[in-house]
């Protein structure tokens, strides 16, 4: 668990940020949220089970959304206020299980191009259950073929065809290594997860989407999916990135979640102070 703590009188009201990692991915991706944010805030950037510091041992292919949400609940619940949920790619599949768990743990919810296939198979429409074969198809080659080709078949899909290719040899090997547990990824957020999980659940905070202006068809549509659940969402596309925004730009990506996450406090602030107001 990746948990940076900063004390600061001038920001003891602020909520505390949980940032949740994609697939083939680590805590480490929201190292940078630490500076972008002022002092004074807790963040919790969480390895999931089987990536960084995690024993891949404790995943199984019966393990569902909950074994690999029940730490970073775990972590929350120490926590003496609700937080802001923030994730990346599969990590929005990790978040909607904690909505779920605990939602009266959560405040506010930002996801940049959450991968949610349930959504896409309990929706119903065609064009979802076409765009959802894609993502079988590439389960599978993660599954039967070479890890170096499952691999190389996923980094591609998700960013753009050909970036295997521009990755250095050690780090398709060290992706290569994590094929299983992508694999495990997929099987624990489509096959794993039961019909209407996420597609009826219910949250009320506010909902922020953002969206690589070179993202793929499926990403795209999962977002949609996301916007007509929750009618106060928010999309946003930012400029220049794909999929791997977080990643590839992560000063752009970080410092729009900074600017959504400070207009919500800022609300809440207003809000307080009305009812104050009213109640004086």
């Amino acid at each position: 668990m990746h948990q940076h703590r900063q004390s600061d009188a001038r920001d003891r009201e602020s909520r505390p940020i949980v940032a949740i990692h994609g697939s083939a991915s680590s805590g480490a991706l929201w190292a940078p949220l630490v500076n972008a944010f002022s002092p004074g805030r807790t963040i919790l950037a969480p390895d999931l089970r089987g990536y960084g510091a995690q024993d891949r041992r404790c995943l199984n292919r019966a393990a569902t959304l909950q074994t690999r949400a029940a730490p970073v609940v775990k972590a929350m619940t120490r926590l003496d206020r609700p937080v802001h949920l923030i994730a990346h790619s599969f990590g929005a599949s990790v978040a909607l299980q904690i909505v779920k768990t605990v939602p009266g743990q959560v405040r506010s919810l930002t996801f940049y191009e959450p991968v949610i296939p349930a959504l896409l198979r309990d929706s119903g429409q065609m064009h979802d259950l076409e765009l959802v074969g894609d993502l079988l198809a590439v389960s599978e080659v993660l599954q039967g073929a070479s890890a170096g080709v499952g691999m190389e078949t996923f980094v591609n899909f998700w960013a753009e065809p050909g970036t295997w290719q521009t990755l250095p040899e050690e780090i398709q090997r060290k992706l290569s290594r994590l094929a299983p547990i992508v694999y495990q990824d997929f099987l624990e957020a489509y096959h794993n997860t039961s019909p209407n999980t996420f597609s009826q659940l219910e949250f009320n905070g506010p909902v922020r989407l953002l969206l690589g202006a070179r993202a793929n068809r499926q990403a795209i549509r999962m977002a949609e999916l996301l916007a007509q659940q929750y009618p106060q969402a928010s999309t946003q596309t930012l400029r220049d990135m794909g999929h791997l925004g977080p990643s590839t730009h992560p000063e752009q990506v970080h410092s729009t979640i900074v600017e959504h996450i400070g207009f919500i406090e800022a609300g809440s602030d207003f809000e307080r102070a009305q009812q104050l107001v009213i109640n004086g």
